[in-house]
């Protein structure tokens, strides 16, 4: 954004209002009746300010920087907020992405497919494929096994890799 963008995104409301108003009362009786005008209000506004701000004071040019930097960095905090709510987005897509992708790799492979997830003692599981007698991995160890062989032992591994920060404990 130039210093004048930024000097007209602050006063435009304020004490720039009655300039950019006059000015484009003052161009529209310039233009012949009957007649389009062939600049609009925007251009018109565009070179007042870039011409006020060049006039301004040090101390105003000073205030307007601040402006600048301060829009600046609302507009990477918007963008990070943004960026963020798309992470999260995804985030909230992701066991349906998941159930997806493992049945479509058991369907077109015939390979059994297990994902286990785990944050901070939060287990997501999926498995794709049976045995030849119809269990899911699940079946087959038996729900109280599975807890414990699989999900508990994941935890544990979890633990040992991440600091106790992620965990909380």
């Amino acid at each position: 954004m130039q210093p004048w963008q930024a000097y007209l995104n602050k006063f435009q409301n304020t004490k720039l209002k009655g300039k950019i108003d006059n000015a484009w009362q003052e161009y529209l009786s310039e233009v012949p009746e009957g007649k389009k005008p062939k600049k609009t209000k925007f251009e018109i506004r565009n070179k007042l300010a870039q011409k006020l701000y060049a006039a301004e004071t040090d101390v105003v040019k000073a205030e307007v920087e601040e402006h600048r930097k301060t829009m600046k960095n609302n507009k990477e905090m918007l963008d990070l907020v943004e960026r963020n709510g798309s992470f999260q987005s995804a985030i909230n897509e992701l066991p349906r992405t998941l159930q997806v992708a493992t049945e479509s790799i058991a369907n077109q492979t015939g390979w059994n497919v297990l994902v286990v997830i785990n944050i901070k003692h939060t287990f997501f599981s999926l498995h794709q494929g049976m045995t030849a007698d119809g269990k899911t991995f699940e079946t087959f160890l038996g729900n109280d096994q599975f807890e414990r062989s699989v999900m508990l032992k994941f935890d544990d591994i979890l633990q040992e890799s991440f600091s106790k920060k992620v965990f909380g404990s």
